[in-house]
């Protein structure tokens, strides 16, 4: 061997014995060395060769290098990779590791990285894809859920529906497809509002359906009987059921946290009574109270369920489910419905009910029609409750319907905001017998908590 090779393998004996630490001696395994050289020991090409191999093949795996959260500082330390809109390149592994986890901290939201445990806070709240409803094969009383998934109502967390789902309004809820999907109470007409729901501790999703629009509000109680709670624009309906809670005390007959449930007695828009139990006798209330009251009405979640996201609220009617289409946030009925026919309403505001869902506020999508027999033209405004009453005008540039001249009927198609109560409202120009108003509700826009 000249004296050129023997230098060169010496240097490359010393490089590796630098490199790799003792370990066992002819030790095969990942993260080892090929063995450990004693004084007097032969190297030959094939334990050159084979230290080789073992450096650059057998313990070049992620396994082998070398940790980096040796101490919890050092398990935090981060680096930001776009500093003032620049990229800051990464110069070692240590540097790579340091600028994902900053992404991983800056988009989840989380206190460390790796602090999985808590809540999600930079989760797009709005966001929701797929998830379309559909008719059941029993159109009275399933719904068809697509796959999708959304973010849940408080932006905690994602909902994943991987597989399709049915659910069944006639029976309480139960996991899984094709079983019961009421929440609590019994089967009535009304607004149901369906909930994708979700259990954190083993990632099951599944759906319910709801007579509660999951809103809260600060209200009022009286000292009667019965006793009168005032919760302005509450959306509720016969059947809604809800808790209370309060800074202070309520008055005798209510408990804070106790269920309640809305009866027909004394119902309106912006006030109602209450019972222990569904449909059954007022509550009286006594004493005296104080603080601020809260009431809130949201769907009640099977046990260890604690994400939701509402994904759309279909009316049932005449013991069926309404039969729609949906395409995103737009529903349409298969049948319209004629909810407005009224001759002469008169030059003063009509407040009127759509057949739309009660609970949340939608884009009514109706057609309006003015049939005028009178000597001269008139016009008739619609609009949101959420706006100032207007008398109608041909020049006011409101939503209206007029006609031209005197015995003309005119019609237009018009969306329209409703109240949480489904109203909307409509104003004549003129009060004569040859006016008529009619109001076709088609479906509504329902943005879905987007």
């Amino acid at each position: 061997m000249s004296h050129r090779l023997l230098r060169n393998a010496a240097v490359v004996l010393m490089l590796m014995l630098a490199v790799l630490a003792p370990h066992v001696v002819d030790a095969q395994g990942n993260c080892s060395i090929f063995r450990s050289w004693n004084t007097g020991d032969s190297l030959s090409a094939g334990d050159l060769s084979a230290s080789f191999t073992t450096v650059g093949v057998t313990n070049d795996t992620f396994a082998c290098l070398s940790d980096y959260s040796a101490t919890e500082s050092q398990m935090q330390t981060t680096t930001d990779p776009y500093p003032s809109s620049a990229a800051s390149l990464a110069t070692t592994g240590q540097g790579e590791l340091e600028r994902l986890r900053y992404v991983i901290k800056k988009l989840t939201g989380w206190s460390q990285w790796y602090a999985h445990t808590e809540a999600l806070t930079n989760l797009d709240r709005g966001a929701i894809w797929g998830l379309g409803l559909s008719n059941g094969t029993d159109a009275t009383n399933d719904i068809d859920i697509a796959v999708g998934q959304a973010t849940s109502s408080d932006g905690t967390g994602t909902l994943v529906l991987a597989s399709a789902l049915t659910k069944q309004l006639d029976a309480a809820w139960s996991v899984g497809s094709a079983a019961g999907g009421l929440d609590v109470g019994t089967i009535a007409n009304g607004t149901y509002h369906i909930y994708l729901i979700k259990r954190t501790d083993t990632s099951i999703v599944d759906a319910l359906f709801s007579r509660n629009p999951d809103r809260a509000a600060t209200i009022t109680v009286t000292i009667a009987s019965p006793g009168v709670v005032t919760w302005a624009d509450h959306g509720l309906q016969i059947g809604s059921s809800l808790t209370f809670t309060t800074t202070g005390a309520l008055p005798t007959g209510l408990v804070a946290g106790t269920r309640y449930y809305v009866i027909t007695a004394g119902f309106g828009t912006g006030s109602f009574q209450v019972s222990a139990t569904e449909g059954g006798s007022a509550v009286n209330t006594s004493g005296t109270q104080s603080g601020v009251h809260t009431g809130t009405s949201s769907p009640v979640l099977p046990t260890s369920y604690t994400l939701k996201r509402r994904l759309g609220s279909i009316p049932r009617a005449s013991a069926t489910l309404l039969g729609f289409t949906q395409d995103g946030d737009e529903f349409l009925r298969k049948a319209p419905v004629l909810d407005v026919n009224t001759t002469d309403p008169g030059t003063s505001a009509v407040t009127s009910t759509l057949s739309v869902p009660v609970g949340i506020k939608v884009r009514a999508y109706v057609i309006a029609y003015l049939n005028d027999s009178t000597p001269s033209a008139t016009t008739v405004w619609f609009s949101s409750l959420d706006q100032t009453d207007t008398a109608a005008s041909h020049t006011n540039g409101t939503a209206h319907v007029s006609t031209g001249t005197a015995s003309q009927q005119a019609s237009t198609a018009l969306f329209l905001r409703t109240s949480v109560a489904a109203q909307v409202r409509y104003r004549a120009e003129v009060s004569a017998a040859g006016v008529t108003v009619r109001i076709s509700t088609q479906g509504w826009i329902d943005t879905r908590g987007r």
